[in-house]
């Protein structure tokens, strides 16, 4: 899935008003390993653009989302390319397994 520019910008400012007002915590944890194994990394940034940084980019395969966050992963760079969206727990990615390269996570 595709999220135009407008769309992603759109996306970013409806929910980042109240980012100060985000529960303690995380708001993502990317694992390199299926099931929340293998080499992690927690990052609390909302509302901005992120690539990850490596040795996780290509090789996330499971992460987890706080329980009031959305987070878009994107195959690019930069928040572009194909793009899946993640909530909660998630021990797999299905067709987005080993292909995150940035993130943006909302409120």
């Amino acid at each position: 899935m595709y999220f135009p520019a407008a769309l992603l910008t759109a996306f970013v400012a409806a929910a980042s008003w109240n980012a100060a007002a985000a529960a303690p915590g995380p708001a993502l944890t990317l694992f390199a390993g299926r099931r929340f194994e293998g080499t992690s990394q927690s990052f609390n940034s909302l509302g901005q653009c992120t690539d990850v940084p490596a040795p996780l980019k290509y090789n996330v395969s499971s992460l987890i989302v706080r329980s009031d966050i959305t987070c878009l992963l994107f195959s690019d760079q930069s928040c572009r390319g194909e793009a899946r969206r993640f909530r909660g727990p998630n021990p797999t990615l299905g067709d987005f397994d080993k292909r995150a390269a940035s993130f943006i996570c909302i409120l």
